[in-house]
Parts: C-alpha cells; structure tokens; sequence
C-alpha cells in the first residue's frame, strides 16, 4: 500500500473524521434509516419449535404495539427472521445471512445458550448487539460488552430450586438425570453443590445425550437408589419421556426440573405424568392483576386466539427493552450496548429486569407446581 504524504493537519482533520464516523457506526442507533432491521434467531422448526413460535407471537405482539405507537422516534421496527433449528452451525448460518445480506443493526436470539454461544463471538467481532430473550449461561455476557441476555441463569435456577427442596419441601437426598446441555449441566451442578452444602446428598447421577428416547434402564437404577427427589434439567419432550416412563417402573419419587417444562404442552404430551411435577420458573403470571400483564395477555388473546406462555412474554419483553434502549440511544446519541447495559428495575411481563456489573442480569424466579393440567404457583 503506497503512504500519502499529508501536511500535519490535514491529516489531523480528516482521521478526526474518519474515527468520528467509525464510532458512529458501530456504537450508536443510526439516524438515517427510515426503519430499524432486527434480525431474530430462533428455533422456528424442529423439536425445539414450541419454543421458538412461541417467542416469535411475543415479539411480533411487541412489534405491533411500538409501531402503533410511533415506532421508535418516528421510526418503524422491522423484524427479519431466521429458524436455527435449535442447532449451532444453522444458527451461525442465519447470523451471517441476517448480517452480510440483510444487513440487520442488531439481533435477538438465540433461545438456547448452546446455540447463542456459537453465535455471541461473531456478534461481538462484528460489534452488532445481540440480546438472546432466553438463553441462560453465564458465558453469554461473558462474551463481551455487545452480548446480552434477559434470562435467569442456570446456576441460580440450580441453587433456587435445590434450597427450595431442601428447606421448603424437607427433602434430603435426591438423584438426577440431566441432558448433556451447557445449560442443564450448569444447573445439575450449581444444585448439587448447593444441595450437599444444605446438608443433602444426591445418591445417584447420570447424564445422557440429547435426543434420547429410551430411560428405562437409567430408571431402574434411580429406582433402587430410591431418592426422595428426582431433578430433571432437560428439555420438554426429554422430561415427557422420563416421566411417562416412570410411571411404567412405578417410580413413586416427586420429580423436579427447571423452566423449559413451563409450558402448557406438558399437559397435553405428558396427561397425567406431569400431575405434581415441581419445577423452578422464570416469573411469569397470567393470572396477575397487574394491568401490564392484563393488557398483554388480553393482546395476546386478540391476535392469536390462545393464552401466552412465557417464552411468548420473554419474547414481548426482549423486544420492549431493546426498544427503550434504542430510543435512549437516539435521544442521547450514545452507544445502544451502553444503553442497553443501563437498563435497571426495567418492569415487564416477565417481573423486573436489571444490567448488573459486565451485563449479568438479576431476574426474579419462583416455583411452579403442575397440578389439573394448570401451573399453579407456590405460595
């Protein structure tokens, strides 16, 4: 490459500039689109697809009511979707064709931390913001200052569950099953160490791979173990089989899990195997008096015909708070990630929503109880 020869201040002016328009780019909301692109990455096929469809009706609600109401300072937000099949190379696909092609300025996505960690370090490169709605590793913010999640993470839903079995439900030993997930793992762990700490013990552990159809023999063995607690970090149709399966051994324990069996599919895959399944669960109530959580549901309702389910309002609210955080952004032409990481006591359907220190976020959890095909929450 050949060197220019500049005077001084010419060259003083024009890198001024050009480091100007850099920061611009890359940091803030840009002016001079008449709409703002979001792309979404989610499972919108495949087995995981409950999940994503569900999160794509919340979103496109949020999307509705913004632009119905001015869009973002007279601009309307537009959302371009892409299904990642709940798979890691599929999800790193749709990320370079929402950004090469589409030319998105930022991104929700994904659901699973699996997948979102595949693509949180090419968003980071990129500087492109991404805020997964779901994803629960504590390695996606971790990932660097472009990368969110508005989710509870997996070791606070381990150790939240484990000190509700142990100090509110008198249970003293337990065995898990856990699928071999970041996510789950994580939580198998973080309930085991809180678990033996409180002065339990977990008598039997096994792990399997993802997609397993059989847990007989795996059964058997928590059978004879006989604990008194049984956890299940898994996906929905993974805690399906379990349960019905044991029924089939007569397993008598109370079977536990985490939030991914918070939907109401449960009761129609798993009928009456689900009866008394206690699992720990992001705060959601669509019962709630709160005319927030009334208005969205009563939305809801309207448009689709059906009752939400929480990934349904994790989508509402991931694309509510991306929504402040831009207009904050525009009004205080500052970076959207800064905005972004702001964000304190934001209250949506979903309970409170707050950035702590390097993006880890404090969400508030609760325990459900699957009782006459309805989730009742502990009281």
């Amino acid at each position: 490459m050949k060197r220019l020869n500049l005077k001084v201040s010419t060259w003083v002016t024009i890198s001024t500039i050009v480091v100007s328009l850099i920061v611009i780019s890359l940091g803030c909301a840009k002016n001079d689109e008449k709409s703002i692109k979001i792309g979404v990455i989610a499972p919108l096929t495949g087995d995981a697809a409950i999940y994503g469809i569900a999160l794509k009706k919340g979103l496109d609600l949020a999307k509705d009511k913004i632009n119905s109401e001015g869009g973002i300072q007279g601009k309307s937000i537009s959302l371009r979707y892409e299904d990642s099949q709940a798979d890691s190379k599929t999800a790193v696909s749709a990320f370079n064709k929402l950004v090469n092609i589409d030319k998105v300025s930022l991104l929700i996505g994904d659901m699973f931390s699996t997948t979102t960690l595949s693509i949180a370090p090419l968003a980071q490169k990129n500087k492109i913001l991404l805020l997964s709605p779901t994803a629960s590793s504590e390695e996606v913010p971790k990932t660097g200052e472009f990368i969110f999640s508005i989710y509870p993470y997996d070791a606070y839903e381990g150790k939240f569950i484990a000190n509700f079995i142990f100090s509110n439900a008198h249970k003293k030993t337990a065995a898990i099953i856990c699928v071999q997930a970041t996510a789950m793992i994580s939580a198998k762990n973080a309930f085991t160490k809180t678990f033996n700490k409180l002065g339990g013990k977990v008598l039997i552990e096994d792990n399997y791979p993802p997609k397993t159809d059989d847990f007989r023999s795996i059964l058997a063995k928590v059978k004879n173990a006989n604990p008194e607690v049984i956890y299940i970090p898994g996906y929905l149709e993974e805690i399906v089989k379990i349960l019905k399966q044991a029924k089939e051994l007569d397993i008598k324990s109370q079977f536990i899990t985490i939030s991914t069996a918070y939907d109401e599919k449960l009761f129609s895959l798993a009928g009456n195997t689900a009866e008394g399944l206690i699992f720990s669960a992001p705060f959601f109530d669509k019962t709630s008096n709160n005319p927030q959580i009334i208005n969205f549901k009563e939305s809801f309702e309207r448009k689709y015909e059906e009752t939400p389910n929480v990934w349904a309002a994790y989508g509402y609210d991931a694309l509510n708070i991306i929504s402040r955080a831009y207009n904050n952004s525009l009004t205080n032409n500052t970076s959207l990630n800064i905005e972004l990481s702001k964000i304190r006591n934001y209250l949506g359907v979903t309970g409170k929503t707050t950035f702590l220190k390097n993006r880890m976020v404090k969400k508030q959890l609760r325990i459900m109880i699957a009782h006459d095909n309805n989730f009742i929450g502990y009281r």
